[in-house]
């Protein structure tokens, strides 16, 4: 078997990992009782970033910048292109949405019920870690110990 890239993920019974492939990286599935392997799905490029687990999905981003989330059993939740950067922190979940932030300074909203991206804005400052809600805004830690409070996007520019 291929070592695993980065982060490894528990999304419900299911051990995600990203592997190597000849022109485009894997993610695999292991169900955590069995050991042994559920699925195994090429991604669309190479994985920079995840898997990571977001509710009950895991989430990966690919070097074309797409972020996308699969379910236990392998199969796509979402798929959605974001700005340039990678996410930091963890993916937080708020009303049905699943929430992630950049080190370039995007946020990014994703309905999980649809896998619609329901909103998104940049600030073009470092995001640094996980953010918290305060009702419908977010405290997003910065650089220098900075805090950001952004409201929470509802819209995607050019949609």
């Amino acid at each position: 078997p291929s070592a695993t890239l980065g982060t490894i993920a528990g999304v419900g019974n299911t051990l995600m990992a990203a592997t190597s492939g000849p022109a485009a990286d894997l993610v695999i599935g292991h169900n955590l009782v069995t050991l042994k392997q559920d699925f195994q799905r090429q991604m669309d490029g190479r994985v920079i970033w995840g898997p990571v687990a977001a509710g009950d999905q895991g989430v990966v981003l690919t070097d074309d910048q797409v972020l996308q989330g699969l379910a236990s059993d392998g199969k796509p939740t979402f798929s959605v292109s974001v700005p340039r950067g990678l996410p930091v922190g963890e993916p937080i979940m708020h009303e049905g949405k699943m929430i992630l932030v950049s080190d370039s300074g995007w946020i990014v909203v994703i309905d999980s019920a649809t896998g619609e991206q329901v909103g998104l804005t940049e600030i073009g400052q470092p995001f640094s870690a996980t953010p918290m809600i305060l009702k419908d805004q977010l405290l997003v830690p910065g650089a220098e110990g900075v805090v950001y409070i952004v409201s929470i996007p509802t819209e995607v520019p050019g949609q």
